[in-house]
């Protein structure tokens, strides 16, 4: 699959009821709040993304996230590297 750049910003409900599915990659560069608490981005971001309307007519997100990074060990001090997934709903 080919990786596509995902936008930085999308209006939550217009896509929720278009039904729209995402997948693609944010770049090291654009999660600076991630780089701020690890010691390096060592991949892109994976994710996935989809929006839907609930039974109470309210906007959902559901997604995942997988990306490779570089920690510090906080007991010996040497870094080592992490793959970190999530998934989320909001």
């Amino acid at each position: 699959m080919q990786k596509v750049k995902l936008p930085l910003t999308l209006d939550p409900v217009r896509t929720a009821q278009k039904r729209l599915d995402y997948q693609g990659i944010y770049t090291p560069d654009q999660v600076e709040r991630v780089a701020e608490s690890v010691v390096s981005v060592d991949s892109d971001v994976e994710c996935s993304m989809s929006f839907a309307i609930d039974n109470q007519r309210l906007a959902v997100l559901n997604g995942d996230a997988k990306v490779t990074v570089t920690l510090e060990c906080q007991r010996c001090g040497k870094p080592f590297t992490h793959q970190v997934y999530t998934t989320y709903c909001f």
